[in-house]
């Protein structure tokens, strides 16, 4: 049987890859914006 606690850091960390996979698509998006910017 799993206690609170357990579900509020399960909570955490799923919050916590899902913001790191955002800010890392915002990276690539941006670094492929800048690509586009100097390739014309």
């Amino acid at each position: 049987m799993a206690t609170h606690g357990y579900c509020l850091a399960e909570a955490y960390v799923l919050r916590r890859l899902h913001n790191d996979k955002l800010k890392r698509m915002d990276e690539e998006k941006a670094e492929m914006m800048m690509m586009m910017m100097i390739s014309k």
